[in-house]
């Protein structure tokens, strides 16, 4: 007796896709290379047809540019047609380019070997159709050669399931979906979303990713789906941190971080994703709620100032979302104290260890800032020291400007209404900024005005070598302290010069010299 579930399936294939001549037109450079891999098919008489898959045909259709193009071959392997192409080249005297074979790697989503070259000046990866199987007490699919229609229901959504066919130059849509859903700004899954999910967790994040990035409307059976304990439970326990950290990062370089961020809340992965220490101490309150409305305030704090650098706007969003974590602690395997950010950075995340670096320092210059701005704000501007504000920005450095803003992100006005997926929240207008908002950016151009920017590259006027020599005191730790000071003095006297530095010091000797007296180690101690 036949299997229901297959004839139906069969039935779906028989029907074929969608296709369309007329979505977009190619540029010059990409029919120079369409018509260079047909050559290639004519002249090896391959019986293969040649389609390029995913998201290069969904920019190409929202007129977008993309050179991500990945070519899907139907009946033989990627580095096959690859040693073709290396093959044509060499007999026509053309350059040639190494053929990279990526292997498969399920940990970073690499399920099929992938053949990579250059053609005319352009990267191209080449890989069969392919289908997927999946076992119950596994994620990692069983792969084989596929047809079109089973590549592409076999990919996280409709609208990265299209083709253009270069052999017939057309789009084909096999879901009979994926046109449809581009064009009503739709995404949707091409089978079951719970069924898509279970096959790979992290489809729920690229879903987010992609939705926000294009603007597109979530179908509510994939929140449905999302929320599903099943799921997830395997996202937070069987898909590596690495790859969750590579969709996560994917979502805060976008237009709205927020609503990314929202919408893992709302499906109730937010703790999923930021899996906090089983040894942290206390307990961190309401965190995913925080942590969603923090990033919010963030992101329309940053739509009201002067654009940040990339680098930095990755990392006050990052210290925005963790926000709740401030303060808080976790227990190390050494037994040892380590502020709870560090552990969520390093550990949940797998972020760099420099933005873990500079995550914690956020934290720590920030509540400096905050003092620095209330005596700034109430003194209406008069209270204004250069040398604490200058060792402030030493400290922060370049991400000064992030921490004076995340200094007042709880002061903000609240939201007057929930966050719309249709609409940006609006940025506050620049005549009417709120009041510590306000206060920030005229700090900020007081310390612009001031000379400030660039003071962490400050360095003494007098060097250690000089100091020991005009001093006539021993090396050693007082070099340090000194150095210090001379920092200080250099911020009080933004003027000073170098003879007026040191007639500083020797003004202070004897404190210097009996200072290091105090500081120098007894004898036979350490």
């Amino acid at each position: 007796m036949s299997d229901p579930m297959q004839v139906d399936t069969e039935a779906q294939e028989a029907l074929g896709p969608i296709t369309r001549s007329d979505l977009f037109h190619l540029s010059h450079k990409e029919q120079e290379l369409f018509n260079f891999l047909m050559q290639i098919v004519k002249e090896y008489d391959l019986k293969v047809v040649l389609r390029v898959a995913g998201g290069w045909v969904r920019d190409k259709i929202m007129f977008s540019q993309s050179d991500d193009i990945d070519i899907a071959l139907d009946t033989m392997m990627g580095k096959d047609f690859a040693n073709y192409v290396t093959k044509y080249l060499i007999a026509h005297g053309l350059e040639t380019h190494h053929v990279g074979v990526i292997q498969t790697n399920p940990e970073q989503s690499k399920h099929l070997e992938t053949a990579t070259t250059r053609v005319l000046g352009v990267s191209l990866d080449f890989v069969n159709l392919r289908s997927e199987k999946y076992t119950e007490d596994s994620r990692i699919p069983e792969m084989d050669i596929g047809t079109p229609w089973q590549d592409a229901h076999r990919r996280d959504l409709t609208i990265n399931a299209l083709f253009y066919n270069i052999n017939t130059g057309e789009v084909e849509d096999w879901t009979r979906r994926g046109l449809e859903d581009l064009n009503l700004r739709v995404i949707r899954t091409p089978l079951p979303p719970f069924q898509t999910f279970m096959d790979d967790p992290l489809r729920v994040l690229r879903t987010v990713r992609f939705a926000c990035r294009l603007g597109f409307h979530i179908q509510p059976e994939i929140f449905e789906a999302g929320s599903h304990a099943n799921v997830r439970d395997m996202l937070a326990h069987k898909i590596s941190r690495e790859r969750i950290c590579k969709e996560l990062l994917g979502m805060l370089k976008g237009d709205r971080p927020a609503l990314a961020i929202h919408y893992l809340h709302q499906m109730g992965l937010f703790e999923s994703i930021f899996q906090l220490a089983e040894t942290t101490v206390g307990n961190v309150h309401d965190f995913a709620s925080i942590g969603t409305s923090t990033v919010r305030q963030a992101q329309r704090l940053l739509r009201s100032v002067d654009p940040i650098p990339a680098d930095s706007k990755r990392v006050f969003l990052l210290a925005s979302i963790l926000y709740p974590t401030k303060g808080h602690i976790w227990i190390t395997k050494k037994k040892k104290e380590d502020p709870l950010s560090n552990y969520m950075m390093i550990e949940s995340l797998k972020m760099t260890s420099e933005d873990t670096v500079h995550v914690d320092m956020l934290y720590q210059t920030s509540s400096e800032f905050r003092e620095v701005l209330q005596d700034f704000a109430t003194s209406h501007g008069n209270n204004f020291s250069l040398r604490r504000v200058g060792l402030l920005l030493r400290r922060a450095k370049y991400l000064w400007l992030e921490s004076l803003y995340l200094s007042i992100l709880h002061d903000l006005p609240n939201f007057e209404n929930p966050i719309d997926p249709d609409v940006i929240d609006a940025n506050f207008e620049p005549n009417a900024l709120p009041f510590w908002l306000l206060q920030a950016e005229q700090l900020r151009q007081r310390i612009f005005n001031a000379g400030l920017v660039g003071v962490w590259n400050m360095k003494p006027l007098v060097d250690g070598k000089t100091l020991l020599q005009l001093l006539q005191i021993p090396q050693g730790p007082i070099l340090t302290k000194i150095t210090q000071e001379i920092i200080e003095w250099q911020l009080d006297h933004p003027a000073g010069t170098v003879a007026q530095c040191e007639e500083y010091l020797l003004a202070n000797k004897d404190r210097y010299v009996a200072e290091a007296a105090a500081l120098k180690p007894t004898k036979g101690k350490k």
